[in-house]
């Protein structure tokens, strides 16, 4: 789609713009920033936070069964020294992070991670260091906080799903879900629509059934699933979303009003289960796969960027086929090998692929461009530029042939001449 090829070109100027503002300062911000941006984005340190991050659940976990087994809010001195230790680990990553990327700490993709990162850090702090000073005092400090804070801090282990980047189906269904909220309110309200509107039809039906007959017990049982029109809508969605049977529901209202009442019942369920229900799960897979896509777009364009930073080891914005050759052996160089479906050993043929300009390097454009268009099956754009090229290259041989077949017959008079002047 167009949103999706603007997102990709979006991308690919900033990632860019990025290395080339890397390459040019590179050599003044080496030092502290260098040291941490190298320390982040190593895949044991991402293993590492992915670690405490769980490690964090499940003391949160642990911490809330024993309180909730022992009816007591103190805090075991070994859960209080872990939680420090898991505290501080997570202050020391934010440092790290923040000394690494600076001011693009909130600017850069994934900004808004950051910023929850940021905000549950200091969340956490704030819980231990009022966690710690009740251990020690034995006086509860606004209880009710810590607990809020507890459990705000459990938030944080929804980051995994940025760390696990080699989970792709993990990291698909997570995205596909979070933007389905909006065919999901779609669905919400035109199934509330129509349960609403046929709500108050049986309502309707079965009031003057139920005004004439108050003290039966038919009516009584009519009163369960149609005495108001919330009782009603709560039942009717019931029958769609399996809660209720709805034989017990239509059959008094076949037996002491009309038959009829069945076909209309019957017409209800076929309408929600088969026809709306299967359409709003074609636009949830359809939005999927959509989101899906762009998702893994946008995946190996960080892909690529991390990639291109551990190729490019003199950072000058270029690579040359030494720098990739020594880094033949490194699992991102494998992993991308693998996704765009190409063996290791032909990495030579792939770099002069990747250099058009047969310079001898390819800088980011060459290198961004080249990979996303390696990646997956020939689209049919793809194919009309390949039909462009080669009708303008048979339009330029023609002239070529025309130009020499002009010439070869020039040549022969003024050899002929030549050859019968006398000498």
């Amino acid at each position: 789609s167009f949103h999706r090829m603007s997102t990709i070109q979006s991308m690919k100027e900033s990632f860019v713009s990025a290395v080339i503002t890397a390459g040019h300062d590179e050599h003044s911000h080496f030092s502290c920033a260098s040291l941490c941006g190298n320390i982040v984005r190593n895949l044991c340190f991402e293993n590492m936070t992915m670690v405490f991050i769980l490690a964090n659940a499940f003391t949160i976990g642990i911490q809330t069964d024993l309180h909730a087994r022992t009816l007591n809010t103190t805090t075991p001195p070994a859960l209080v020294v872990i939680n420090l230790i898991i505290a501080c680990f997570f202050g020391i990553e934010l440092i790290m992070r923040l000394a690494a990327y600076r001011w693009k700490f909130f600017t850069m993709p994934g900004w808004k991670w950051n910023v929850m990162d940021l905000f549950i850090v200091a969340l956490q702090i704030i819980d231990e260091v009022m966690e710690a000073l009740t251990f020690a005092s034995n006086v509860p400090i606004a209880l009710s906080l810590v607990r809020m804070l507890r459990i705000l801090r459990l938030v944080r282990i929804i980051r995994i799903v940025r760390l696990l980047k080699y989970m792709s189906e993990l990291r698909t269904i997570v995205v596909s879900m979070s933007h389905s909220m909006k065919p999901l309110v779609s669905t919400i309200m035109l199934l509330a629509l129509v349960v609403y509107v046929v709500g108050i039809y049986f309502t309707q039906i079965t009031l003057d059934y139920r005004i004439d007959n108050r003290a039966s017990r038919k009516s009584q049982q009519m009163e369960v699933y149609f005495g108001s029109v919330g009782t009603a809508v709560m039942s009717l969605f019931q029958t769609v979303t399996g809660g209720l049977e709805w034989r017990h529901m239509v059959l008094p209202l076949m037996e002491n009003i009309s038959p009829f009442m069945g076909a209309v019942f019957a017409l209800y369920i076929v309408f929600t289960s088969l026809a709306l229900m299967n359409i709003v799960t074609g636009v949830f897979v359809e939005t999927a796969l959509q989101r899906g896509r762009e998702d893994k777009d946008v995946y190996m364009i960080n892909h690529l960027k991390d990639l291109f930073g551990v190729l490019d080891e003199n950072s000058n914005g270029t690579i040359t086929w030494f720098e990739l050759q020594a880094h033949l052996n490194n699992p991102k160089l494998k992993t991308f090998f693998r996704d765009i479906d190409i063996d290791i050993s032909e990495a030579k043929g792939l770099f002069h692929m990747l250099d058009r300009d047969e310079s001898g390097t390819i800088d980011a454009d060459e290198f961004l461009s080249g990979c996303l268009r390696l990646r997956g099956p020939a689209k049919a754009l793809d194919l009309q530029l390949v039909m462009l090229e080669l009708a303008d290259q048979r339009k330029t041989f023609q002239k070529l042939m025309f130009s020499l077949d002009m010439r070869t017959e020039e040549t022969p008079v003024e050899s002929v001449t030549t050859s019968l002047a006398p000498t």
